[in-house]
């Protein structure tokens, strides 16, 4: 339940009185002839049996993508072993029900992917940089597009004009404006930037170096102190953040290694997988990379207001 406001008039008051009224969470605050009356947000309706009715419902009605296949096994499987630890969490003091509810927590959220968009795992290895030249499949890719900022400087044109790289062959050899347009929809941070806007300290000033940068960095994102646009995957928007992509690359290939062994010396057997090669470099360039990601990111997160 939404916190409630609403006011009367009445004769003026000592200002700051508080007179606790109709129960122990509504207040009469009153003040400069006006009373409010609150209902602080801590008060709500809550029903976890109710909810936990619906999705027991749901494992036999199952939503999205869980409807059919692997997903509706992992959807009504996860969403059991959810219940069953919360279940379990309510018998046990605090010592031992934080493991319990986190867990329980951990299997609802695999459900909920379960039911969510699919989202394939070379798709996301397709959003790092550094697998551009290591792709797992030979479908065609969507992959980060680098972005130059060297001509920014200098350039007084009221456009701003950078170029970008890494663009596929088949888009520069169809060459027609409308192939490029069809391909940039899959780049969110390219949508509706054409034109850059100026901010003028004068009659007539043109924009500077440093207002040139700042409206590029709004475009695009910093990895590895350099500027790319991101795709976005299975359709989502926004992209991935790159370090959120790296967690989800670095997450699949730890799975197989611990619960899929077997598998996982299949992968990497430079023998018999064309996967071996790409998950070596991936896993070299993970140790050139992450530090430098996590830097840029603990510093792109403390400028936010």
């Amino acid at each position: 339940m939404s916190p409630t406001l609403s006011s009367r008039t009445q004769a003026p008051m000592a200002p700051a009185l508080h007179t606790l009224v109709a129960s122990h969470w509504a207040a009469d605050l009153s003040a400069l002839g006006t009373s409010f009356w609150i209902a602080p947000s801590m008060y709500m309706e809550i029903d976890p049996l109710a909810a936990w009715e619906r999705l027991r419902a749901s494992r036999s009605s199952r939503p999205g993508k869980a409807s059919t296949g692997a997903r509706a096994k992992t959807y009504t499987t996860a969403l059991g072993q959810a219940q069953q630890m919360f279940r379990a969490a309510e018998a046990v003091g605090p010592k031992t029900s934080p493991l319990l509810v986190f867990y329980g927590l951990s299997q609802a959220g695999r459900a909920i992917a379960a039911a969510a968009v699919g989202l394939k795992g070379e798709e996301v290895w397709d959003t790092l940089p550094a697998t551009l030249e290591y792709p797992l499949t030979g479908r065609g890719r969507l992959t980060p597009l680098y972005v130059s900022s060297s001509s920014v400087a200098g350039d007084f044109h009221p456009l701003l004009i950078v170029p970008v790289g890494d663009i596929p062959d088949h888009v520069v050899d169809d060459g027609s404006s409308a192939a490029l347009g069809a391909f940039l929809k899959s780049y969110p941070g390219t949508t509706g930037y054409d034109s850059f806007a100026r901010r003028r300290t004068g009659a007539d000033a043109d924009p500077n170096y440093e207002q040139r940068l700042e409206r590029l960095d709004a475009m695009t994102w910093r990895y590895a102190r350099h500027r790319y646009f991101f795709p976005a995957v299975a359709g989502l928007s926004p992209e991935l953040h790159p370090l959120m992509a790296w967690w989800a690359v670095l997450y699949a290939l730890s799975m197989l290694a611990r619960y899929r062994p077997a598998q996982w010396a299949n992968h990497i057997n430079v023998e018999g997988s064309r996967h071996a090669v790409p998950i070596e470099k991936i896993l070299e360039q993970a140790m050139e990379h992450l530090p430098v990601l996590i830097a840029d990111t603990i510093e792109e997160v403390t400028t936010w207001s």
